[in-house]
């Protein structure tokens, strides 16, 4: 065996080195993306909790939230005040989850089973008053898609 067949056979090797490096690498990242995606879901799950959490302790908000979803115009400025803040960090999180589920960085079968309930929870009365009121401060894209729930949380309400 002369120089010129051990480098072609040390070539060889060399590429399927380079072929079984690349595999691992795709093994690896496969596996950084499912913890990525179960990562944000219980990271947006926390947060809904959070918000559950939030109105269970306190049974001022309790009452506030309970009239609120009937009525938002029916809330004094300060209750309005308070109702909007508890909504909009309930609101927040499903923003992320509707961006994060976008760019594939949660699980979309999960996402939307948390849509379907929020699109129930939004055709509330109250939460329709509370949207239009303060529909222009979220992005157009995810207020197009709030109204979306919207309307089909009213056809399963």
């Amino acid at each position: 065996m002369n120089v010129s067949e051990l480098a072609n056979y040390a070539e060889v090797i060399g590429g399927v080195a380079v072929l079984i490096s690349l595999i691992y690498v795709a093994i690896q990242i496969r596996q950084n993306t499912a913890v990525v995606r179960t990562s944000n879901y219980a990271d947006l799950s926390f947060k809904v909790s959070e918000f559950n959490q939030l109105i269970a302790e306190n049974g001022e908000l309790a009452d506030i939230y309970i009239r609120g979803i009937d009525s938002y115009a029916d809330l004094s400025a300060i209750e309005q005040t308070r109702f909007n803040m508890t909504i909009s960090r309930l609101m927040q999180a499903i923003q992320a989850m509707f961006h994060l589920r976008q760019r594939g960085y949660i699980d979309s079968r999960l996402a939307q089973t948390n849509f379907d309930s929020v699109a129930l929870f939004l055709a509330a009365p109250g939460l329709q008053e509370w949207w239009q009121d303060n529909r222009q401060w979220w992005e157009a894209e995810f207020q197009h898609f709030v109204d979306e729930m919207i309307e089909k949380g009213k056809q399963r309400f």
